[in-house]
């Protein structure tokens, strides 16, 4: 049996000192009836709000949660980065400190990765036609994930 874990999730935090206690309280939440094993990697940027001490308290009570600090503010894409190089799991995920997808969506994801084994990658995307959207993004934000895009 490998010592690596079946799932990694890779958190980038960038001032997130009031978003992320409720967050990794939410995924604590969500492995508790999980049964494979696990680890989730908090990617703190530079932050000034504390964000790399309150990611560092909450890891420190969870076996399963590590911090990695980037010392530097270079962006999400260079935290995501950090954290996908780190990470050890035969599945990887990233997903924003906010959750704006639901943890559930990593279930489905991995039931299809199940069903399907010959797929190497999967991207969520909510433009899709068959996308469930459950909570609204307020409209600044979808205007600016919509011009990015």
């Amino acid at each position: 049996m490998s010592d690596l874990p079946y799932l990694s999730i890779v958190v980038p935090a960038y001032n997130e000192a009031g978003r992320l206690p409720p967050t990794l309280s939410t995924m604590e939440e969500f492995f508790r009836g999980f049964t494979h094993s696990y680890e989730v990697l908090i990617v703190v940027e530079k932050s000034g709000d504390g964000t790399l001490e309150i990611a560092s308290g909450i890891a420190s009570q969870q076996a399963h949660f590590q911090v990695i600090d980037n010392r530097v503010q270079r962006g999400k894409g260079y935290a995501v980065r950090s954290g996908m190089n780190r990470a050890r799991g035969e599945f990887v995920f990233y997903m924003d400190a906010d959750l704006s997808v639901p943890l559930a969506e990593v279930a489905a994801f991995l039931r299809h990765w199940e069903a399907n084994p010959r797929i190497d990658v999967l991207i969520g995307n909510r433009r899709h036609a068959l996308s469930r959207i459950t909570r609204r993004q307020a409209w600044l934000r979808r205007t600016m994930g919509q011009v990015f895009n």
